[in-house]
Protein backbone atom coordinates (compact mmCIF):
# COMPACT_ATOMS: atom_id res chain seq x y z
CA UNK A 1 0.00 0.00 0.00
CA UNK A 2 1.01 3.45 -1.00
CA UNK A 3 1.79 5.48 2.30
CA UNK A 4 0.25 8.32 1.27
CA UNK A 5 -2.97 6.18 1.51
CA UNK A 6 -4.38 5.11 5.21
CA UNK A 7 -4.20 1.49 5.87
CA UNK A 8 -7.72 0.88 6.73
CA UNK A 9 -9.65 4.14 5.62
CA UNK A 10 -13.45 4.21 6.01
CA UNK A 11 -14.20 5.17 2.58
CA UNK A 12 -12.06 5.99 -0.52
CA UNK A 13 -13.35 9.66 0.17
CA UNK A 14 -11.66 9.69 3.80
CA UNK A 15 -8.50 8.51 1.87
CA UNK A 16 -8.46 10.90 -0.55
CA UNK A 17 -9.08 13.84 2.45
CA UNK A 18 -5.94 12.30 4.14
CA UNK A 19 -4.31 12.44 0.67
CA UNK A 20 -5.17 16.00 0.07
CA UNK A 21 -3.97 17.20 3.68
CA UNK A 22 -0.50 15.43 3.70
CA UNK A 23 0.03 16.96 0.08
CA UNK A 24 -1.07 20.00 0.51
CA UNK A 25 2.51 21.97 0.10
CA UNK A 26 3.97 19.46 -2.62
CA UNK A 27 2.29 22.00 -5.43
CA UNK A 28 0.73 24.72 -5.79
CA UNK A 29 -2.59 24.69 -4.32
CA UNK A 30 -4.36 24.79 -7.86
CA UNK A 31 -1.81 21.87 -8.82
CA UNK A 32 -2.43 19.36 -5.86
CA UNK A 33 -5.33 17.39 -7.59
CA UNK A 34 -3.56 16.40 -10.37
CA UNK A 35 -0.22 15.66 -8.37
CA UNK A 36 -3.09 13.21 -6.30
CA UNK A 37 -4.12 11.70 -9.34
CA UNK A 38 -0.57 11.51 -10.68
CA UNK A 39 0.27 9.53 -7.59
CA UNK A 40 -2.94 7.33 -6.89
CA UNK A 41 -2.18 6.42 -10.20
CA UNK A 42 1.17 5.11 -10.38
CA UNK A 43 2.53 7.33 -13.01
CA UNK A 44 6.25 7.84 -13.31
CA UNK A 45 6.23 10.92 -14.78
CA UNK A 46 3.94 14.02 -15.02
CA UNK A 47 4.48 16.42 -18.18
CA UNK A 48 3.90 20.41 -17.86
CA UNK A 49 5.23 23.55 -18.80
CA UNK A 50 4.82 24.59 -15.15
CA UNK A 51 7.57 22.58 -13.52
CA UNK A 52 7.92 24.83 -10.71
CA UNK A 53 4.18 24.97 -9.37
CA UNK A 54 5.07 21.23 -8.46
CA UNK A 55 7.76 21.99 -6.11
CA UNK A 56 8.91 19.99 -4.28
CA UNK A 57 6.18 17.72 -5.41
CA UNK A 58 6.37 13.95 -4.79
CA UNK A 59 9.37 11.39 -4.85
CA UNK A 60 7.42 8.65 -6.64
CA UNK A 61 6.79 10.98 -9.32
CA UNK A 62 9.16 12.63 -12.01
CA UNK A 63 7.80 16.20 -12.72
CA UNK A 64 9.42 17.20 -15.95
CA UNK A 65 8.90 19.89 -19.50
CA UNK A 66 7.51 18.45 -22.96
CA UNK A 67 11.16 18.57 -24.30
CA UNK A 68 12.88 16.66 -21.02
CA UNK A 69 10.50 14.15 -21.39
CA UNK A 70 11.03 13.20 -25.20
CA UNK A 71 14.55 13.33 -24.87
CA UNK A 72 14.16 10.90 -21.71
CA UNK A 73 11.79 8.67 -23.57
CA UNK A 74 14.61 9.07 -26.39
CA UNK A 75 17.19 7.44 -24.45
CA UNK A 76 15.03 5.07 -22.74
CA UNK A 77 14.01 3.61 -26.74
CA UNK A 78 17.83 3.91 -27.62
CA UNK A 79 18.39 1.26 -24.86
CA UNK A 80 16.19 -1.27 -26.29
Amino acid sequence: MHPFYKSGAASPGATHLQTSRQMKTAADAKDVPILIAAVREGCSWLVTFNVRHFRPGHPDVTVLPPGDFVLRVRGLLAAL
